[in-house]
């Protein structure tokens, strides 16, 4: 139980954060980014899927294309929004499938019934002006949708069938279907059964037009600045382009400049190299040297450790040895730079052994 109410919490929560979202963007919607803010609700839709979304998201398209100068912009993306959302699993009918085609126009039924005359009596007068409007703009959006293209020829038949509403009274589905053809120009001539609904929709034409006229006025502003704008540009520009030919020159003669440095570097690279060649080859050399040297140096230490080894039990001679080694060793390491030195120190190394050698045989002629 306790699990099931938390699903219930997080679901509330994601679709108050889906419903948000949405209406952020339908606030931003203009035609300059159409398909942008299209897609944009289309994908947080399909991110959450429900149909209580789809019903609150049907309910912001609507109450944003009764706005004024919103008709249009509106209708447009209810189309795209009728082709692109998927049908969900209806909330209120088990096993029923919605849309939201299905649900706008089920909204705009309810929106005429609610803006017709309660009363069945003739003649039909409305009290409230809101009425009206209400009406009139319901009607508008059926008939912008219905102009559209993309929409099917049974879109267009379910659009008919909410104008020709039996619920609505007669007088009220003529009017209707008066101000719905002359929208979409299939009608011209056309007369209301209210004078003062007939009235009103003049009035509604007429700020229509003068909405398309401030419209049309601030656009010509618009590319009238663009266009001063654009000359200031192109002169900027060409005095840009009048300074980048003087810069040009001079930088030609200094490459030209650069280019004889160039060469005179190379030249000298070259002869660089050249000798660098050389003395890698010097250098080459006297580490063959150094190493012939180190080889023979070793091959003497390993002979005087052979010795040391013979002299183990005579702690005297052993001592007078290490010393000897000790001041060859320095010797040694001086011997290392310079070659002349490591081959007179290797002939003393030699006689010292030799000393030895009749040490070692007058001490055994002794025994």
């Amino acid at each position: 139980m306790d699990s099931r109410r938390s699903f219930i919490g997080v679901c509330s929560i994601e679709e108050k954060r889906v419903l948000e979202k949405s209406k952020c963007l339908l606030n931003w919607l203009t035609q300059r980014n159409f398909e942008k803010i299209k897609d944009e609700i289309v994908h947080t839709i399909k991110s959450s899927p429900s149909a209580s979304i789809l019903k609150s998201l049907v309910s912001c398209v609507f109450d944003m294309a009764m706005l004024e100068n919103s008709c249009v912009l509106f209708a447009r993306l209810c189309v795209e929004l009728f082709q692109e959302l998927p049908p969900l699993p209806s909330d209120e009918y088990h096993g029923d499938i919605t849309t939201f085609e299905r649900l706008f126009l089920r909204k705009c039924r309810i929106e005429l019934e609610n803006a017709s005359p309660k009363t069945e009596h003739l003649p039909l007068v409305y009290v409230d002006e809101t009425n009206y409007y209400g009406f009139i703009k319901t009607v508008r959006v059926l008939a912008e949708v219905y102009k559209n293209n993309k929409i099917t020829e049974t879109t267009r038949k379910s659009i008919i069938q909410v104008l020709m509403n039996p619920i609505l009274p007669p007088e009220r589905i003529t009017d209707a279907m008066n101000l719905f053809l002359s929208i979409i120009g299939k009608l011209a001539d056309f007369h209301f059964s209210d004078e003062n609904f007939n009235q009103l929709v003049r009035s509604s034409r007429v700020v229509e037009l003068e909405g398309n006229y401030n419209e049309e006025v601030k656009l010509r502003k618009e590319a009238e600045d663009a266009l001063a704008r654009k000359k200031e540009e192109v002169e900027m520009m060409e005095q840009v382009l009048e300074s980048y030919k003087e810069e040009q020159g001079k930088l030609q003669l200094q490459a030209k400049a650069l280019e004889h440095k160039h060469e005179t570097e190379l030249r000298h690279r070259k002869e660089t190299e050249t000798l660098l060649a050389i003395e890698r080859e010097r250098i080459k050399d006297v580490k063959i040297q150094l190493e012939t040297v180190e080889n023979e140096i070793d091959d003497t230490r390993l002979k005087a450790e052979e010795f040391e080894r013979k002299y183990e039990g005579e702690m005297i001679l052993r001592r007078e040895s290490e010393i000897a080694l000790e001041k060859e060793n320095k010797e040694l390491k001086e011997v290392n730079l310079k070659l002349e030195t490591y081959k007179s120190e290797q002939e003393n190394l030699t006689s010292e052994v030799r000393t030895w050698q009749d040490k070692q045989a007058q001490i055994f002629t002794r025994r």
